[in-house]
């Protein structure tokens, strides 16, 4: 990552840290027109620089990533929103 992107970025990842906003402001997709996604060229690699830089502010709970679905946990070994409330 690079300027002017960096900085905004960086901006809005503070922002969504700090209000504890459910969202995740970068695309999947590797072709992404502006930043590009999370996931390189091939559709299946991750970014993992692009990953380590928004991962902070993923919403987790006990070491768990949560997905904002009710029902379908985020990831393998993730968490539906429905399973924090019990």
């Amino acid at each position: 990552m690079r300027e002017p992107n960096l900085k905004w970025m960086t901006c809005l990842r503070e922002l969504i840290g700090k209000n504890r906003l459910n969202h995740t402001f970068w695309c999947l997709n590797a072709n992404s027109g502006d930043t590009g996604g999370l996931l390189k060229d091939d559709f299946v690699t991750w970014d993992e620089e692009k990953y380590k830089f928004v991962k902070e502010v993923l919403w987790q709970e006990n070491g768990k990533f949560v997905g904002l679905d009710h029902s379908i946990p985020l990831g393998e070994k993730g968490m539906s929103i429905s399973e924090i409330k019990k």
